[in-house]
């Protein structure tokens, strides 16, 4: 692709976190909750290179002579993260330190982040192994709690280039209901965090939010009487949380017991009482959703990332409800409880889809056409809505004989990170802050010329 000019080119329609071009014009790239993957600057089909086994791969970085590959651990928080490296000759992974974001200098440094601060260790470019201690070199990095990225970069010509810390106010992001009809936007005034997977309870009353800026529990923020309530107080994380049918209770992901992949427990959902574990597997499992009678909870579980249905019984049985060798995953019930839509990888590339619930043999039919992801129903299940990179689409459908859908529209213009469909048809949606475009830190770049000598000094290479 040249920079002189023409059309963009969509290279993947999906989430991710970070990608890395190599001189062959292939671009790798960390595809939220399945690994690695790469795929060609000119566009095509994409690869996936590794499947993530413990929590998501991120922030890839390609080093020199495209034979590995650098990334990110991301296991919820920064106190976990870790840097690992991909030989992409031999397929293996190896944890290296802890830490986000690597980049490798030419001076035989692993630079990565870790909290606020830069740091840089050797690191054997040839035996893929670090050589010696690690310590930080700058202070005050600009980063993402809730993603996990560090904002610097270090050139070719020994130049570091990096934005310093603004704050966690800088990262923040917002509450924002979007009429249905279109009109005026209406901001909700929560605490400043990284909110994300926004849940509307089944009254539209509440929404269940997973902050992700270093605490990474489950908060509730109440509608009516305008208050933000911390629902989990784990050590571990508590994410990807979802109400069940009646309101009454939170079905969420959690690291507690020593479960290392996390587990689903569910609890209370006014804080009473304690949290209850709900699965045994050693499998990460992901809440999606709870059918409407409250007897099933669809769930991602397993090493390729399948769904899975758990009876919420006594007797708590897990069964296969989508098994195939692609991702699965995002799935959504509809409202009268025969419809699942989801988002699968199947083509290459993250779609939505939809079969019957819970027969899902019964058919199968592809909802979007050029990339979708997080698919919610509206609240009578005659429309279906996801997510794009342009904003929310909307599609009708109809199910009185069978289901046929229509064509998607564009519902929500503009940058969307999450949403959900309230009971009255409106759209809470979750942007970044605008914080990030004001005057201040956060727009600073700040760049350090011939940094090399000066890294040498802090750290010897061997």
């Amino acid at each position: 692709m040249s920079l002189a000019g023409g059309p963009a080119v969509t290279l993947f329609d999906g989430p991710v976190f970070g990608a890395s071009w190599e001189l062959d014009d292939t671009v790798v790239f960390g595809h939220t909750g399945n690994g690695l993957w790469q795929v060609s600057s000119d566009g095509g089909d994409a690869e996936q290179l590794v499947l993530a086994e413990d929590g998501d791969y991120r922030w890839p970085h390609v080093l020199p002579g495209g034979r590995a590959v650098l990334y990110t651990i991301w296991r919820g928080s920064l106190d976990t993260s870790e840097v690992a490296v991909l030989s992409l000759e031999s397929g293996e992974t190896r944890t290296l330190v802890g830490g986000s974001s690597p980049r490798y200098a030419s001076t035989g440094h692993l630079l990565f982040g870790r909290q606020r601060s830069l740091w840089a260790v050797p690191f054997d470019l040839a035996r893929l192994e670090i050589v010696g201690s690690p310590a930080p070199v700058l202070e005050d990095i600009q980063v993402d709690p809730g993603f996990g990225g560090s904002a610097f970069a270090f050139g070719p010509n020994g130049s570091l280039i990096y934005f310093p810390d603004g704050g966690r106010d800088s990262a923040a992001t917002r509450l924002v209901w979007v009429p249905r009809e279109g009109g005026p936007e209406v901001g909700v005034a929560t605490a400043a965090h990284i909110f994300t997977n926004p849940k509307l309870s089944p009254d539209g009353t509440r929404v269940l939010l997973d902050a992700r800026d270093g605490e990474d529990d489950l908060w509730v923020w109440d509608f009516t009487r305008e208050t933000l309530t911390r629902l989990t107080f784990s050590t571990e994380s508590d994410r990807f949380g979802v109400w069940t049918a009646d309101g009454q209770r939170v079905v969420f992901t959690s690291g507690r017991d020593g479960t290392v992949n996390s587990a689903l427990y569910w609890r209370a959902a006014d804080g009473t009482g304690t949290a209850e574990r709900l699965t045994e597997s050693s499998s990460r499992a992901i809440p999606n959703a709870v059918s409407p009678d409250g007897k099933r909870l669809v769930f991602v579980g397993g090493g390729n990332r399948d769904l899975h249905v758990l009876t919420l019984d006594d007797e708590r049985r897990v069964e296969p409800l989508i098994a195939t060798e692609f991702y699965e995953g995002s799935a959504a019930i509809s409202p009268d409880g025969r419809w699942l839509a989801y988002e699968a990888d199947a083509s290459g590339q993250i779609e939505v889809y939809v079969q019957p619930f819970p027969n899902v043999d019964d058919g199968l039919w592809q909802i979007s056409a050029t990339g979708g992801r997080m698919p919610s129903w509206g609240p009578d299940g005659r429309k279906l809505f996801y997510l794009t990179g342009a904003g929310v689409m909307g599609v009708t459908v109809d199910t009185d004989a069978g289901f046929e859908a229509g064509r998607p529209d564009l519902v929500v213009d503009g940058a969307v990170l999450f949403f959900d469909v309230a009971p009255d048809g409106r759209f809470l949606t979750v942007k970044m802050s605008p914080q990030i475009g004001d005057a201040g830190p956060a727009r600073q770049i700040h760049v350090v010329q011939d940094w090399t000598q000066e890294l040498l000094e802090r750290v010897p290479v061997p």
